[in-house]
Formats: structure tokens, C-alpha cells, sequence
């Protein structure tokens, strides 16, 4: 087939096209006029009247009231409240009532006033250094120390080669640094170390102080007063006598500050030992080795109990 006969088809098969569609659009065309009539909607037999919803209301179910038991009237209990027993040890039986207890009036013992002991502790308490270390200005060699003068209170900075004249001493070494400190399965601690050595400048005697630590000096001593209001300061072994008694220091606690004391009355020499407590009340003397004593006691008790 020639080049010429191919374009004569084609133009025949386009003319074709064009004459369908152009037809089709005509047929379309009498249906889209034909929507834009007015639509006449016809009034009667459309009225809305609703009508009656009928609701049937369900049946009413209750929990039938629980049924008396054989053990009495008050025990009933329903299906999931759990009940509350008690026992009676009076009648050995169990209720669902709580028993009234009947208190049995019991005539009290005359009371038997005990004579004082005759004296009092005011305090216990352990001398200090003359002179504290109590923290550091900075760290490594240029680090200076803060001490506490105990006499004055008059706080002190130095370092090593400072001499504290008014009490004899002399600071021969000083160290401030920190120290860090491995914990297994957290984080390292920083700890800080401050401690300094003085001497003593006419005994040469040298002392250890640390910033965390107070430093004492001297044996522990207690302050007492007996009925007469005469104050004394008392070792471990040291005594104090009135015009009926002596006591015995025996033994010393900081804290709490307490002390053991024996009491011997000077006519018929029975003895007792007793703990004292500062700021509080005697505490129950403890009978002598030399005059032991026995002392019987019975408890009787019955309270009625939920299960």
C-alpha cells in the first residue's frame, strides 16, 4: 500500500469519528434540556405522623434477703461480705455481737512512797583539745588550715611552721585533698581529707587532728548535785557524801549521758545501785549484789478478738 492510500484511510477513519461523536453529543443534549424542567412534587398522602414508641420495662430482680442461720438471729450474712466473728472468753462461745467485758473492780495496792535517792546528774562530758581543726581553705601545698582556739573560740588559719603561742603549739603539718573513692556498680565518691599534726612546744608531745573528727582530751567526767544543791564533778571511782549517804560513781555513758551510781546509807549500810539519765528521770534502782532481791509479777489478760 502506497504512503497516499494510508493518508486517504486515515482521514476517512477521523472523518468517521467525528461525525459518531458529534451525533452522540446531539442525543445528550435533548436529555440535559430535559432536567432543567421544573419537578412538580406531588403535596397529598406525605404528612409525617409519628406514632407511639412502645417500651416494654424490663423485669425487677432483687437479691432475695439472706436466710437466717441455726446459730441465732444476728447471723446472717450476705453472699459477698465477709463475716466479722468475735469470741467471747467469757462464755467461750464465738458471737457476731461484740462481747461486753465485765470489769472486775480490784482494790488497789496502797501506795508505798519510795525515799529520793538523793541525788542528781546534770550532765557527762569528755574534755576537748585545746585546739580543733575544723576545716581547710582550698587544697594541695597551698592550702592553709581554720582551728578553733577551745579557750577563746577565736578561730586560727594556718599551715604548717604556725605557732599558737597562747597554747603552746605548733602546727607541723597540715594536708588538705581529695581523695576519690572507687564504689562497685556506681558512681566514684569524692571524699575530702583534711587532718593536721601540732606539737606540743614544751612537752614536744605530738596529736593527730582531723576535720570530720572532735579531738578529746582528759577522762570522762560527770557533774552531779545532790538534796543539799552542792555540785561536783565525779570520775569512775571518785564518791560524794551527804550526812545520811555516799555515793560511788561506777560507771560513765556519753550518750545518752548516764551514769551508774551505788548508794550506801551510812546507818544501816544497805546498799543500791541505780542509773541516772541527765535531764530525765531516775531510772529503776538495781538491787545490790550484797542485798540481792526477788520480786514475783502475774498478768492476766482477755480481750475479745475479730477473726
Amino acid at each position: 500500500m502506497s504512503a497516499k492510500t494510508k493518508d486517504t484511510l486515515f482521514i476517512a477513519v477521523g472523518g468517521l469519528a467525528f461525525i459518531g461523536t458529534s451525533f452522540w453529543a446531539f442525543l445528550q443534549q435533548s436529555k440535559i434540556a430535559h432536567l432543567e424542567s421544573p419537578f412538580d412534587i406531588p403535596s397529598k398522602g406525605l404528612v409525617y405522623s409519628p406514632s407511639a414508641l412502645k417500651i416494654t420495662p424490663p423485669e425487677s430482680l432483687q437479691w432475695a434477703d439472706a436466710p437466717k442461720q441455726t446459730a441465732g438471729e444476728n447471723w446472717r450474712f450476705e453472699v459477698f461480705t465477709p463475716p466479722q466473728i468475735f469470741y467471747n472468753s467469757e462464755t467461750k462461745q464465738f458471737t457476731v455481737i461484740p462481747p461486753v467485758r465485765t470489769v472486775k473492780e480490784v482494790a488497789a495496792a496502797p501506795e508505798v512512797v519510795k525515799p529520793s535517792f538523793g541525788l542528781e546528774l546534770i550532765k557527762v562530758e569528755q574534755p576537748l583539745f585545746r585546739l580543733q581543726l575544723v576545716g581547710a581553705l582550698g587544697e594541695g601545698p597551698s592550702a592553709r588550715g581554720t582551728f578553733e582556739n577551745q579557750l577563746t573560740k577565736e578561730i586560727i588559719i594556718g599551715a604548717k611552721g604556725k605557732r599558737i603561742d597562747s597554747l603552746n603549739l605548733e602546727i607541723v603539718s597540715f594536708v588538705s585533698q581529695r581523695k576519690r573513692i572507687s564504689v562497685k556498680g556506681g558512681s566514684d565518691l569524692i571524699e575530702d581529707i583534711v587532718t593536721a599534726t601540732v606539737k606540743d612546744t614544751l612537752t614536744n608531745a605530738e596529736t593527730q587532728l582531723d576535720a570530720k573528727v572532735r579531738k578529746t582530751e582528759g577522762p570522762v567526767t560527770a557533774a552531779v548535785k545532790n538534796s543539799q544543791g552542792e555540785e561536783k564533778i565525779l570520775r569512775v571511782g571518785e564518791q560524794i557524801s551527804t550526812d545520811t549517804a555516799s555515793y560511788e560513781l561506777l560507771e560513765l555513758t556519753l550518750t545518752p549521758p548516764s551514769v551508774k551510781i551505788k548508794k550506801t546509807d551510812l546507818k544501816t549500810k544497805q546498799e543500791e545501785i541505780t542509773v541516772l539519765v541527765a535531764g530525765s528521770a531516775q531510772a529503776p534502782s538495781a538491787p545490790s549484789e550484797k542485798t540481792p532481791a526477788r520480786t514475783n509479777s502475774t498478768a492476766n489478760s482477755g480481750t475479745a478478738f475479730p477473726f
